[in-house]
């Protein structure tokens, strides 16, 4: 758990993130004027406040678990399927908003079959819906929203039209309402203690939220990732970077041998798997591998060895790290992503795979990489430690995370 801390420190710097856009469609029209209203949103925010909430309350984490139950996904479906709503979706879709991939997104975040179009903080602040409402409301702009759509209401004909079909769906909100699957949620978080008005308000926005927070790797990085104090550890690494000889002659064999030991690991056919599947569940390694070089790039190079700035090489430096970091915050939100991000799952269980183990054997049988390691042993570097460590990390993650 400890080097997986560390692991991430350094990779939190390298994280940006996207902004949330409406996919359109045909002429785009009605995409472009609701994006000028999701611009308005501070979507990282909004999504963190959920996310927060989901792995540190258990009345919100009753509501995300009812999200992607059985009965929750026949509800999607049986909604999905409602002449009214297929009317609407084909509306939406002719005025200028991808729907059918907007929705495809939530039923691949809920392992559903996808539609076609049709032919015809780090803490929360309160407790259950009424704290993650409050929250959610302190960092959501409403009046600039509410002013921005009465301005729409005015100058925008296809804004105009599309509130106008949206006020028509009487028998579809009645149709929603007293669905069996709805009704039979509900009365399960009512016997868990959840007011049935707080239920349907959080199923409503952990279910929009859903197809943002667990989609694909990349997504629950950047949650952990979240949990780093970036500013802290980049100054800890530039320390030793500068002033630690260790870590400085460290950053010197790697300058010099990286391109034999990229050549060789880019060889390996175990390796283009494992990065195949990266790729399909939503990790660019291209851009990763992009942003990590041209960081490596403009990082510090040592100057001189200064024991009163850093000293004690990797372990000491790791160490540090480590005391920036909420440990047992972090560990919740894991285990929180075992329990309800399909992807983080996956990726636990690559981990576990006979490629990913093959890998391995392969990294270690590989002839130049072993010389590699043998001149980082005999330069005086800990790779023995860091070896170790990695083997911690997988520990963790393949076996505590999992039992």
């Amino acid at each position: 758990m400890k080097f997986a801390v560390v692991a991430l420190a350094v990779l939190a710097v390298l994280s940006p993130l996207d902004a949330l856009k409406v996919p359109a469609s045909g002429s785009g029209a009605l995409a472009k004027e609701l994006q000028e209203l999701v611009d308005l949103v501070p979507v990282a925010d909004v999504l963190q406040i959920v996310k927060l909430y989901i792995a540190q309350d258990k009345e919100i984490q009753h509501i995300n678990k009812a999200v992607t139950s059985a009965e929750s996904k026949a509800l999607v479906k049986e909604v999905e399927e409602i002449p009214d709503a297929i009317a609407l979706m084909q509306y939406i879709q002719k005025a200028g908003v991808d729907i059918y991939r907007i929705v495809n997104a939530l039923n691949k975040s809920l392992g559903l079959s996808p539609i076609k179009p049709s032919s015809t903080l780090s803490k929360i602040t309160g407790g259950g819906m009424n704290g993650l409402t409050t929250d959610l409301w302190a960092v959501v702009p409403f009046p600039k929203i509410q002013a921005a759509i009465e301005k729409k209401m005015i100058e925008s004909k296809v804004f105009r039209d599309f509130v106008a079909e949206l006020s028509r769906q009487g028998k579809l909100h009645l149709a929603i309402a007293t669905n069996k699957h709805l009704l039979n949620l509900k009365a399960e978080a009512i016997k868990a203690g959840i007011k049935g008005q707080d239920f349907v308000m959080g199923y409503e926005i952990l279910l929009g939220s859903h197809v943002l927070i667990s989609n694909n790797i990349k997504e629950d990085l950047r949650d952990v990732l979240a949990f780093v104090p970036h500013d802290e550890v980049f100054e800890i690494i530039k320390s030793y970077m500068k002033y630690d000889k260790q870590i400085g002659e460290t950053v010197s064999f790697i300058n010099d041998h990286k391109r034999f030991l990229l050549r060789e690991m880019q060889n390996i056919p175990q390796m283009s798997r494992i990065i195949l599947f990266l790729w399909q569940n939503g990790l660019d390694i291209h851009n990763w591998s992009e942003q990590i070089r041209t960081s490596w790039k403009m990082a510090p190079r040592f100057i001189r060895s200064d024991t009163n700035i850093a000293a004690g090489g990797l372990t000491v430096m790791l160490d540090k790290i480590l005391h920036t970091a909420p440990l047992d915050e972090l560990h919740e939100l894991l285990r929180q992503k075992v329990k309800y991000s399909g992807s983080f799952r996956r990726f636990l269980l690559m981990l576990k795979s006979n490629d990913f183990d093959e890998l391995c054997n392969a990294l270690q049988e590989n002839k130049v990489m072993h010389h590699h390691y043998f001149w980082a042993q005999e330069s005086g570097l800990e790779v023995t430690l860091a070896n170790e460590l990695l083997k911690d990390l997988h520990v963790y993650l393949t076996q505590t995370l999992l039992t």
